[in-house]
């Protein structure tokens, strides 16, 4: 409990926003207790100073969303249920579902995507302490977990408890710690994390939430130091829009035909996930309004939906990867502004 007990110097209660307090189970107040828990399920929890709110420790891991899920914004929680009841579950093939949607597996594809990965790590300090990856999924490919070493503790991130307790497995204990929490409202007190980063996750926060997602996970970073965001510019990158013109024209008229039939509670049961890309200016604006610098930079130019339809080993795939790699390698920031996914760095 060492570990845990050491964290109260970053924590803070995400509604109260006081400084957290380090109780052992005989100190959490029953009528404290989040409902459906008893005391023999926690093996010890925070309190905040007031002593109005607990969050428990649950194998593990630190509840730190509030207890009343009307706070979430419904398609926070639409996000939540996909990624709990199916994105974060595997396969017959043991694959996770979220990775059979959305990442190719051919070898020389998840190659590319090794590389693109790496590119994260110059914007990440050479050491430090605290490496904060919100909305960290399970943390399961090699490279990513890579993105660490050089950190004494990974603060892995997520709203899904599901995605925490594999990347718990993936990383262990001793160089990490697991948190469940949401973007908007981090638990952490102001400018405890040498960097900050978030992976495909920000473009699945409320389009009205994203601006106070972007200010938090600046606010909790420390001064002069990165903040990285992978992004998605779907329908903003006039590259993919040309080349994936009638693939777009099919899946926009698939997500405004389940957005009118399905509920948004259920939208995830068919297929869908919340997702809002903003443009390159409207980072542009937000960083000029909070006084933020950011820059551009490609993660990879191509969607995985050029991938799945021109990219073949018999129409000569490894070649155009090649040419796809040389030009994202030549022209980083042109392709960050217009190519599929960028590397947005704010400080």
């Amino acid at each position: 409990m060492t570990q845990f007990s050491r964290l109260t110097e970053i924590l803070r209660c995400p509604i109260t926003h006081q400084p957290l307090v380090f109780v052992a189970t005989n100190d959490i107040p029953e009528q404290l207790l989040p409902p459906g828990l008893k005391k023999s399920d926690i093996s010890a929890g925070y309190l905040n100073s007031s002593k109005t709110y607990f969050y428990p420790i649950i194998e593990g891991i630190v509840c730190l969303l509030p207890a009343e899920q009307s706070k979430l914004h419904d398609n926070v929680k639409m996000v939540q249920a996909f990624y709990e009841n199916y994105g974060w579950k595997r396969d017959e093939g043991g694959r996770f579902h979220d990775s059979s949607l959305f990442i190719e597996k051919r070898k020389g594809i998840e190659e590319y995507n090794k590389v693109c990965t790496n590119r994260i790590k110059p914007f990440l300090k050479p050491q430090g302490k605290y490496l904060l990856d919100v909305a960290s999924g399970p943390v399961f490919q090699a490279e990513n977990q890579a993105l660490s070493n050089h950190f004494e503790t990974r603060i892995c991130m997520d709203i899904s408890l599901r995605a925490l307790a594999e990347a718990r497995q993936n990383l262990g204990d001793e160089k990490a710690v697991f948190i469940q929490a949401d973007i908007s409202n981090l638990p952490l007190q102001d400018a405890v994390c040498d960097n900050v980063m978030s992976i495909h996750t920000l473009y699945h926060v409320p389009k009205d939430l994203q601006e106070k997602a972007i200010t938090e996970l600046h606010r909790v970073c420390q001064a002069n130091e990165n903040v990285i965001i992978l992004y998605n510019w779907a329908w903003h990158s006039w590259l993919m829009n040309v080349l994936l013109l009638p693939v777009r024209v099919i899946k926009a008229i698939k997500r405004i035909f389940r957005y009118i039939t399905v509920k948004p509670s259920e939208r995830w049961l068919s297929g869908g996930l919340y997702f809002y890309p903003h443009s390159p200016s409207w980072f542009k604006n937000i960083a000029n309004k909070h006084q933020l610098k950011i820059s551009f930079h490609v993660l990879t130019a191509i969607h995985q939906d050029f991938v799945k339809y021109y990219i073949h080993d018999k129409w000569g795939g490894a070649r155009v990867l090649r040419f796809i790699q040389h030009a994202e390698e030549k022209y980083p920031r042109y392709l960050g502004r217009h190519g599929a996914f960028a590397i947005l760095v704010i400080s």
